[in-house]
Formats: structure tokens, C-alpha cells, sequence
């Protein structure tokens, strides 16, 4: 690889030199197959055990996993679009473990026995996900890889070497590489260290959702959709579901499986955070291309940054690129613009050989975030028989598949959660009302500013700020 395909921040990063194509606004993976039969929409009444609200990965895996432990359930799932519409279908389809942050901030909050449980839960959601595709036989073009998580400056890979011990210091095996080793396995000198995290799959991410839809209405499940929930009251023993203007539904229980779609008509939808992320895509590479990359490409890569950029190869050999600061949903179009070329800038610096390469596809997605970073799992207040869960915070993939068996067991009476932090009632995040959409441009502005800092204070220390092969 050439001397400069160091990362670099997107105020130092020259634009790429590059052929100019009017991308398609839609994830690759849309693109790659037929569209799904639409699914019927939801007028009238009906009486139901378990409503799921949400057609996702998190929605569709509560329903499959309650018929799995009770098949004589009756499950209905109400999505507002179409299966996949959201998050669940628009991410780049890296599925590895970790939640709440770095390890050793989680140690110091909650004590080593439930950051040790926490840590190894994630890491048995990834097997989740592994095991549906497997069992179900859904087409998602999964394969094992490995998740590089890489230090842009010198603090930052001193941070990753006390992450090392402390999760050494628990039992969990996840291996520093230094620059060295990270240089062999990336082409490139121009991290400084990285910890590599496994298990992990990569996986098409719409593939997984609709034949997660398969296999509920397999089981017994109904999908509606295009039938949005507009209200959740208390009825009798159970919930009442205002569906559309023509729609209801009286359940004995209720899952929200929203996340950062959440309506603020909803429980929490004016707690969760929702945060807009950003995705480009080149054509295939050609084997010249990859060759010249001097990169397998068989590991996911994800910087150390507040608004890190990951990027991976998937099934068709395109270099998918994303990350960046992120926008809060009611941000205008023009900002979705400049993130798209503030990551053209941050892609031209890592790939240089590249810049003669178009991309293809560009696609943002809202997921949902808490100021604390720790997800949510538990009944809404005052509507105990509703369940909220989602808030996955940068761990969708993984969490929002793996906490299906989750939300079944606290459904049907199963062993409980308590001691797990997502377990919880409040969001930790303030009702925010009017002022969400200033307080999301000015914690999105701060963090920022922090990232730009650390790479000034690199340079002003003289290190190198650009690899070398």
C-alpha cells in the first residue's frame, strides 16, 4: 500500500480524486434482491396474546423465539413500512460483540462479575445470530471474520493496551495487536494498535431481517404491514393498540421493538435518542484493485474514535465505508450532504489507490442511543405488561438479534434479567421534548471536537500522522 492510507480526520483529509456517478439512495443489499411480497395491511380489531411492535431484527426475533418456547401463542408483529425498512435493514452487516462501551469504565460502574456477564452475553448474542441463520436457513451471505478495533493516535493505543488487561483480568481473551502485527494483517502502518475482537460474523443485514420474517410466520406468527402504532393504553388485563386510522389491537402483551423510529407518541419515544448514521459503497473491486491494497479484507475494521469510521468488503467484493458524525433525525438534508463528503474525504485518506473507484450506493438509517450508553430492556413505566427494548447504542447487529430469547423468557415467565444493566424501567436519558433536536447538534458538535483535538495533539507531538507500508 502507498505511504498514505494513515487514517486521517476529515479537516485534513484532501478530497479524492474520483469518477463522478449519481449513487443510488438505497442500501447495496436492496439492490442485490427481488422485493419482498408486500404484506397486508392492519384495519379493523383483533385480539392477539402478544403484539411486537416493529418489524426489525429485535421485533422479529422476540416473535420467533416466544412461538419457539410457545407455539400456541398467538403473535401478531405491526410494522409501520416494510420489513426492514429501518436500521435492521441499512447497516453494513458487521455482527460482533460488546456493549456499553470500553470494558474498563464498565468494570468501575458495575463491578467486575457483571461486566465479565455483560461482555460474555454479547459475545453469546453473536452465537445467536449464527445459530438462527443456521437453523432457519436464511440466504444472508454470513461468514466468519474478526473485528479490528484500531487506535488512530498513541493515547489511543494506550487505552487499548489497559482494555487488554482488563480483559485479561476477567478471563475474556481479547488480543492486542500492536502496530506491527496490525500492519501485517492490514497493509499499512497507520494505526498504531488495535484490539481483535471474536466471535464475529458479517452477514447481508436485509437478508437476515426477511428471513426472520420467514421463519415467524413459519412458526405460527402474522406480519402486518404499513400499519403504524399511533397509541398504547391500559385496557383491562392487557394493552390496547391504536393501528393506523382504521386499526386496533387488544393484547394481553405488548413488546416495543422500535428503537430510534420510535414515534413520541410511544413509551420512551421522547427518551431514546435517535441518531442518524451514513454509509457509502464502491462497485466490486477487481482483483488488481483488492490486490493493491496489500488487505485480505477478511476483518472488520472499526477506528477508536467518538464517531468512528468501520468499513468492511461484503459478499460482492464492494468496499462498504461508514461512520463519521452522525446527525439526530430531525437534521436537515443538507447535513446528511456534507457527512456523505466528509466521509468521501476520510475514505480518499485511507484508500488512496482507490480514488479512480465510484461509489455505487450511499444510505443513512437511524438507530437509537441513551446518554449512558447502556441499552433497554424492561417494562414500561406505569404499563407493566409493555416492554420496551431496544436503545442498542452501536451494537444493533448483535444485541438486537441476541436479546430475542431475552424478551421471551420475561414474557412467558422465564428466568429473569435483573442483575443484566439494561434491565431497566427509566432510559437514563431526560425527556427532552423541543430541546432534543438542539441537544443532539450540540452533543454531536462536542464530540466531534474532541475527535479533530486528538489528531491535532498527534501532529503537534510530532508522530507520524500518515502510514507508512
Amino acid at each position: 500500500m502507498t505511504t498514505s492510507q494513515a487514517p486521517q480526520t476529515a479537516s485534513s483529509a484532501a478530497r479524492p480524486v474520483r469518477h463522478r456517478i449519481a449513487p443510488h439512495e438505497m442500501p447495496v443489499w436492496e439492490q442485490d434482491r427481488e422485493p419482498a411480497p408486500e404484506r397486508e395491511h392492519l384495519t379493523g380489531r383483533t385480539t392477539v396474546d402478544v403484539a411486537v411492535v416493529g418489524a426489525g431484527l429485535t421485533g422479529l426475533s422476540t416473535a420467533l423465539h416466544l412461538l419457539r418456547r410457545k407455539p400456541e401463542l398467538s403473535v401478531l408483529v405491526v410494522e409501520a413500512d416494510r420489513v426492514g425498512a429501518g436500521a435492521s435493514g441499512r447497516s453494513t452487516g458487521i455482527v460482533g460483540p460488546g456493549v456499553g462501551g470500553r470494558i474498563g469504565p464498565l468494570r468501575r460502574r458495575y463491578g467486575d462479575e457483571t461486566a465479565r456477564e455483560v461482555f460474555r452475553y454479547s459475545q453469546e448474542c453473536v452465537e445467536t445470530v449464527r445459530g438462527l441463520v443456521e437453523d432457519e436457513g436464511i440466504d444472508c451471505a454470513m461468514t466468519p471474520s474478526t473485528h479490528v478495533l484500531c487506535a488512530a493516535t498513541g493515547a489511543q493505543a494506550a487505552m487499548l493496551r489497559r482494555e487488554e488487561r482488563s480483559f485479561a483480568e476477567l478471563g475474556i481473551d481479547v488480543p492486542y495487536l500492536d502496530r506491527g502485527a496490525l500492519a501485517e494483517r492490514l497493509g499499512h502502518d497507520g494505526y498504531f494498535g488495535a484490539l481483535a475482537y471474536e466471535p464475529v460474523v458479517q452477514v447481508d443485514p436485509l437478508g437476515l431481517t426477511l428471513g426472520l420474517a420467514e421463519a415467524v410466520e413459519r412458526a405460527g406468527g402474522r406480519i402486518v404491514e404499513r400499519s403504524p402504532v399511533t397509541g398504547i393504553a391500559p385496557e383491562g388485563t392487557g394493552s390496547r393498540l391504536k393501528v393506523g386510522p382504521y386499526g386496533q389491537v387488544d393484547a394481553r402483551r405488548v413488546v416495543i421493538a422500535t428503537d430510534g423510529y420510535t414515534p413520541p407518541g410511544l413509551p420512551h419515544g421522547r427518551r431514546i435518542v435517535p441518531v442518524r448514521t451514513h454509509v457509502l459503497a464502491t462497485r466490486p473491486l477487481s482483483s488488481g484493485e483488492r490486490a493493491a491494497l496489500g488487505w485480505s479484507g477478511h476483518e472488520a475494521v472499526i477506528d477508536q474514535r467518538f464517531f468512528f469510521s468501520y468499513y468492511r468488503f461484503d459478499a460482492a467484493g464492494r468496499l462498504l465505508f461508514g461512520g463519521g458524525p452522525v446527525c439526530g433525525a430531525e437534521a436537515p438534508r443538507s447535513f446528511s450532504e456534507e457527512l456523505w463528503r466528509r466521509l468521501e474525504g476520510e475514505f480518499g485518506q485511507r484508500f488512496p489507490a482507490l480514488g479512480h473507484v465510484p461509489f455505487t450506493h450511499r444510505w443513512s438509517g437511524l438507530t437509537g442511543a441513551t446518554l449512558d450508553r447502556i441499552p433497554v430492556l424492561g417494562p414500561v413505566p406505569g404499563q407493566p405488561r409493555v416492554l420496551f427494548a431496544g436503545a442498542w447504542t452501536g451494537h444493533g447487529l448483535a444485541m438486537s438479534v441476541g436479546c430475542g430469547p431475552a424478551v421471551a423468557e420475561l414474557l412467558t415467565g422465564g428466568r429473569k434479567h435483573e442483575s443484566r444493566p439494561w434491565y431497566r424501567v427509566r432510559t437514563g436519558t431526560p425527556r427532552l421534548g423541543p430541546l432534543r433536536p438542539a441537544f443532539v447538534k450540540s452533543y454531536v458538535t462536542a464530540m466531534d471536537a474532541l475527535d479533530r483535538g486528538g489528531a491535532l495533539v498527534q501532529r503537534l507531538r510530532g508522530l507520524p500522522a500518515r502510514g507508512r507500508r
